[in-house]
């Protein structure tokens, strides 16, 4: 099993985009809280 250069930077491409969409997850969680609360406001 040989590894090319785009096999490789797909990989760490595919790596890179789940951990950014991991981070996105978390952040959102955290935020996710207070940001429902401050649209409830406006909605209810």
């Amino acid at each position: 099993m040989s590894f090319d250069t785009e096999t490789i930077i797909a990989g760490f491409t595919a790596v890179a985009a789940a951990l950014a969409l991991i981070g996105a997850a978390r952040v959102l969680m955290i935020l996710g809280g207070s940001a429902w609360k401050w649209i409830g406001s406006f909605v209810r």
